[in-house]
């Protein structure tokens, strides 16, 4: 087992301790502390109490051309003005690290990590969890370990967090020194996770894909308007197969979001009824075949302001499948792409990148060792859902995650690729061609 160290970055600092020490706290606070019993008289709320205090700077950056080098694995990215200052940034999770990224305009810096004790997988979700107007981190972990075995071996899993930005005025550069809280199990079986008001009371609720001994289940945790969850209810019938990713979205055009499921089989719809109850959808709904779905995304594609979705289908399953929200489902729309490939996806990511109308589909597939695949690449929408035009991305032989933000300050989106080696920069050039920067 190797533990990565970082030469000339300061080690983050909690509680006025070492990260060693910081490290322990979070094996005490691996309990899962979600309940549906009330104390008191009202529900008992996930994460009650801080677990720790994150604080930390590193100095100058990585190098490169925009400091945004990184050679370790990365799985998971997410961009976002977490300083306010109007300008996007970017954390990056692997799998024994966090690292924030904050935006100066064309060049990034390194102004934070955090490093845990074990590897494991991460997934990220940023958005205002507590309602001050700044964003928030919420970091799902998944280390596909019992709790027992991960005892035994001495590992300290963070778990599932909550990290609440402190921002108080623009531009502030201490971006995440603020207070963490634990929700999650000490097993750490967060799959992937997605945030939503799925209660239509106006704030963000969080919604968990857990892997558990007895298979899969979803957790549906609400949101109080402050960032503290309860878990009301939390059983849905998910079927035998193995579930790969989840996707919040508005399956039926009703005003509130429903809950997709990519599973390796048949995928599976749940329909909302607007206060976070959710029912499994008639196949007719959504009528999704024998897929190995890894990557879901919503987005209105031909411009008629309803949601359609994309899947990104692993091997063997097939080619990846748009579905167009249609006479009340979503209906496959095969014709509208300019060739069916067979492909092995890892990543879908939908973004207007060339400046006009509708949405760009990216598409980021392996290329390790089954080159017969097709290259990742980006489908360009015509603005009515029709992507007949495309162009081949070079990025890493593996990647996991993608987003999309302007890294050059020149008013368009680019693209920031995270994989097995680390990151990529793909430069948008004039909306129609991307060059890699590494």
């Amino acid at each position: 087992m190797t533990f990565y160290h970082y030469e000339n970055e300061g080690w983050i600092w909690g509680l006025g301790n070492p990260l060693p020490v910081f490290l322990a706290l979070f094996s005490i606070s691996a309990l899962f502390l979600g309940s549906c019993s009330k104390v008191g008289g009202g529900l008992k709320f996930l994460g009650e109490k801080p677990i720790g205090r994150i604080k930390g700077q590193c100095g100058e950056n990585l190098g490169g051309k925009y400091g945004l080098k990184l050679r370790d694995r990365v799985f998971s990215i997410v961009g976002a003005d977490f300083d306010r200052d109007g300008l996007e940034d970017i954390v990056v999770a692997g799998p024994w690290f966090l690292k924030f990224f904050r935006n100066l305009g064309g060049k990034f810096q390194e102004k934070g990590h955090w490093d845990w004790s074990v590897y494991c997988n991460v997934k990220l979700k940023a958005g205002d969890i507590d309602g001050d107007g700044d964003t928030d981190l919420v970091v799902g972990t998944f280390l596909g370990l019992d709790e027992k075995t991960i005892r035994r071996l001495g590992f300290h899993p963070p778990g599932d967090l909550v990290w609440f930005n402190p921002l108080k005025e623009k531009g502030e550069s201490g971006a995440f020194s603020g207070l963490i809280y634990s929700l999650g199990s000490g097993n750490s079986s967060t799959r992937d996770l997605d945030l939503g008001d799925i209660d239509g009371d106006g704030d963000l609720d969080l919604v968990e894909l857990k892997r558990e001994k007895k298979g899969y289940e979803v957790l549906i945790l609400f949101n109080n308007g402050k960032g503290r969850f309860v878990k009301r209810h939390s059983v849905l019938n998910l079927g035998g197969n193995p579930i790969n990713c989840i996707e919040l979205g508005d399956a039926d055009n009703d005003g509130d979001l429903d809950l997709f499921l990519g599973v390796d089989g048949p995928n599976i719809l749940f329909l909302n009824k607007g206060d976070g109850r959710f029912t499994p959808a008639e196949r007719k709904k959504w009528p999704s075949g024998e897929e190995n779905t890894l990557s879901l995304a919503t987005g209105d594609l031909d411009g008629d302001g309803m949601e359609d979705i994309v899947e990104g289908n692993g091997f063997p399953a097939g080619e990846n499948r748009i579905y167009l929200f249609r006479r009340g489902r979503l209906l496959p729309f095969p014709s509208r792409v300019k060739s069916l490939v067979w492909d092995d996806t890892n990543y879908i990511l939908l973004r207007n990148l060339d400046g006009k109308s509708g949405l760009e589909i990216v598409v980021l597939n392996h290329q390790g060792g089954r080159n017969f695949f097709p290259p990742s690449r980006v489908l360009f929408n015509d603005g009515k859902g029709f992507f007949l035009e495309s162009i081949t991305i070079p990025v890493i032989d593996n990647p996991y995650c993608a987003t999309a933000i302007d890294v050059d300050n020149d008013g368009r989106l680019d693209l920031v690729i995270g994989g097995e080696r680390g990151l990529d920069v793909c430069i948008n050039k004039n909306g129609k061609s991307f060059k890699r920067i590494r």
